[in-house]
């Protein structure tokens, strides 16, 4: 659905008229027209606080006896307080400037021109403004660490070989500017997770781009960490093979910091701890890779939680370490809390089979949990205990943000996973698992118990503030579209108050026959409501008779008639990438946003 064919005419264009809905208060919230709520309040102090924390337990535990197997303070007590300080305090700057520039802020105009472009897809080689900031960040950190350990650590162990060793001396060095390499790269692989994460809270923005900085210095990690390791064992030939163990005054082996004469059975499992750490890693990032993730869920989840025995060997290998990983070692526990009480709710919820889809597949909730009653998309994380205890996978919900007046439940939709391997037999993915719940009960409704976490809300600016919502997406895709109608609708009130009139226009793509597709629920839902007809476009694209959708010429027909114009992508990651790749092109010569659904974690 992403490539650029000849246009095909006489796309089915559906408007239509019912009910409309009012927003109601939830548990967490105090006012949630607004956004705001006991959960907001708390996750948008808590990096600030964390901060704080563990900036002063830090610095203070530099003064106290050290438990680990490499203590630096003990050697370089000012460049290890200085290190330390200078990581919060850069902590503390970069998130104050990206705190002022957010958007509603008097400075967001700043943050507009700033980071607008990282609501599309991020990378390594089209970096955008706000990626460029992270990368200066992390290399002013890296450079900083190499620049004050350099002098002070080679002068150090060149003195304690009585300068006869100037090979290994620089070995060992390079050593030690590694591993605070490592200890500034744990800190902010902890502090960029959690699904309730605190960068998206405190500086509003999405979710998946705090997963995506977790994956950039994840890998980035497990680099630093090899390269660590790597001269390690050179310097350890260089020093076995040229000076005798005899020299007990000398520099050990296996950890330079101290003599043979005074190294401790502790002390000389600093090599073990750091080889042992590694595996986790490696072991942790090969089975984080999506191919992994998604037909063996169970192994990634699972071997995620290796991540206690990293954090444990790395905390006992050097205090640094446990210094710097503070601040997201508190937020990920917070957030790991939330997690575990919303989780233990259990919901019933209608399995159903859509009628204009033979494989397309609806959850519609019987028991209604709370809404974010703010803004689309907004997403939930479900378990269905019948097909697995374990495994959690995101839903966009094609219902309303506020949870309607006329009683329209809270619904999802999904596909199950094609078979690509031929006759070839596998262990069913989770949605087969879930089509299956539907097929033994002889193709009827079946009831199921489900788990949820969420709402989890993409901190996207109000649909208000645009004068056309253009949602282009392929297949289920259309879930968040269908939310950001309703979103439009339910914002009619705001323009009272002089704000943009904003219409919503849907160029949906799909393989079944339009007619049929249009009289989905969850469509009918948004379609049959009062003001639909006046501000909603819904535009259905059969890929099986017309060919695919020409994206272009659709794009530039609809950009050429907004002022400020907000883009939503979803679907086939072709569609998607040819969507981001014009909405770059046309962020270059004029102001516009756009989000690409990229819940694949």
């Amino acid at each position: 659905d992403g490539r650029n064919d000849p246009p095909h005419p006489n796309p089915i264009i559906l408007t239509s008229t019912l009910m409309e809905s009012k927003p109601i208060k939830t548990a967490w919230s105090k006012d949630d027209r607004n956004g705001k709520s006991k959960k907001d309040a708390i996750f948008f102090w808590l990096l600030p606080i964390s901060i704080i924390i563990g900036a002063g337990l830090s610095i203070g535990l530099t003064y106290a006896t050290c438990y680990a197997q490499i203590c630096t303070q003990d050697y370089f007590p000012f460049e290890t307080r200085l290190h330390v300080g200078v990581f919060y305090l850069w902590l503390f700057l970069i998130g104050l400037f990206l705190f002022s520039v957010r958007p509603r802020s008097s400075w967001s105009r700043f943050w507009e021109r700033t980071h607008r472009i990282s609501f599309g897809r991020l990378g390594l080689w089209h970096p955008n403004n706000a990626e460029f900031l992270f990368y200066f960040w992390l290399l002013g950190m890296l450079g900083f660490a190499s620049g004050i350990f350099w002098n002070p650590m080679f002068k150090f162990f060149f003195a304690i070989m009585y300068r006869t060793q100037p090979t290994w001396t620089y070995l060992i060095t390079f050593v030690g500017i590694t591993g605070h390499w490592t200890d500034v790269l744990l800190g902010l692989v902890f502090i960029s997770i959690g699904r309730n994460s605190t960068l998206a809270w405190f500086f509003k923005i999405p979710v998946e781009h705090s997963i995506y900085y977790h994956k950039v210095t994840s890998y980035l990690l497990m680099f630093a960490v090899i390269i660590h390791m790597v001269p390690v064992y050179a310097a350890i030939g260089i020093r076995v093979a040229t000076i005798p163990d005899s020299l007990s005054d000398l520099a050990s082996a296996v950890n330079p910091y101290v003599s043979y004469a005074a190294i401790t059975y502790w002390q000389w499992g600093v090599l073990a701890s750091g080889i042992l750490a590694l595996i986790f890693i490696i072991v942790i990032t090969i089975t984080s890779l999506q191919r992994v993730r998604t037909n063996n869920f169970n192994v990634f989840y699972f071997t995620h939680f290796l991540w206690v025995g990293v954090l444990f060997l790395a905390c006992v290998h050097a205090a640094t370490d446990f210094y710097l990983v503070l601040p997201g070692l508190i937020t990920y526990s917070v957030d790991g809390l939330f997690r575990l009480f919303e989780v233990k709710k259990t919901y019933r919820a209608l399995l159903v089979k859509e009628m204009g889809d033979d494989n397309l597949y609806r959850i519609q909730m019987i028991d209604q949990p709370k809404r974010c009653a703010i803004n689309a998309p907004f997403t939930y994380y479900i378990n269905v205990p019948t097909c697995s205890k374990r495994e959690l996978h995101p839903f966009t919900s094609p219902s309303s943000p506020q949870a309607a007046s006329d009683g329209t439940e809270l619904s999802f939709l999904f596909r199950p996973v094609t078979q690509t391997d031929g006759t070839k037999k596998r262990k069913l993915e989770w949605t087969q698992k879930l089509a299956q719940l539907h097929a033994v009960n002889g193709g009827k409704d079946v009831e199921i118990k489900v788990h949820m976490e969420g709402p989890y809300v993409t901190p996207i600016p109000r649909v208000t503030r645009f004068d056309l919502v253009l949602c282009i997406v392929g297949g289920t895709g259309i879930t968040g579209a269908l939310s950001f109608g309703h979103t439009v609708i339910e914002s009619l009130q705001d323009r009272l108050h002089g704000e943009n009139a904003t219409r919503c226009v849907i160029l949906w793509s799909v393989r079944e026959d339009e007619s049929a597709i249009v009289q989905l629920k969850n469509v009918r839902d948004l379609m049959d409501r009062p003001q639909a007809s006046a501000i909603i476009s819904l535009v259905v694209h059969n890929t099986r008779s017309k060919g695919r959708l020409n994206v272009d010429e659709q794009f530039r027909k609809y950009m050429s008639e907004a002022q400020l114009p907000f883009v939503y992508t979803s679907g086939p990651a072709g569609l998607m990438e040819q969507v981001a790749s014009l909405c770059r092109a046309e962020s270059r010569h004029r102001k516009m946003f756009w989000h690409e659904a990229q819940w694949d974690s």
